[in-house]
């Protein structure tokens, strides 16, 4: 339930309102902060994320990362780890991959592009893309939060 709260508060907005709404995280914010990331050198870390998405894998887990790679993926309810033929590519993600998936959004010319950022470390924390207004079900997005640097 908490999820499609947060997509109805995402998804309204942006029906409900004309053109090309990118807001709450445009480029240059989007810029400011992948440099304030990239600037951190982190290479080992772990964040908790969730998929938002019209699509089989959006159960919550905490990937780890090591030296830039995914290294390990576990259910963040069990703490079980997800089993490697179902690390799909919704949950094989880096912060850097992240911020990719973002600028992709941009780049596409997506019809309504929202994202946060922490203001800590600067890594997208929550991110809605749709990428034709009129569509369903083509709407992407997840929630991340580092959890140990």
């Amino acid at each position: 339930m908490r999820i499609c709260g947060w997509l109805a508060a995402l998804v309204i907005p942006a029906a409900c309102s004309g053109g090309n709404p990118l807001v709450a995280g445009g480029e240059d914010e989007w810029r400011n902060n992948y440099d304030h990331w990239r600037a951190l050198n982190l290479r080992d870390y772990s964040f908790r994320f969730q998929p938002v998405c019209f699509c089989i894998d959006t159960e919550p887990v905490i990937v780890e990362v090591r030296t830039g790679q995914v290294f390990r993926v576990t259910y963040a309810a069990s703490g079980q780890e997800v089993p490697p033929d179902r690390v799909s590519r919704a949950y094989r993600v880096t912060v850097d991959s992240l911020f990719g998936i973002v600028r992709t959004g941009f780049e596409r010319g997506a019809a309504s592009l929202r994202a946060q950022y922490d203001p800590d470390r600067g890594n997208p924390t929550e991110v809605f893309i749709d990428y034709v207004a009129n569509a369903a079900d083509e709407e992407y997005g997840f929630q991340a939060q580092v959890l140990t640097p």
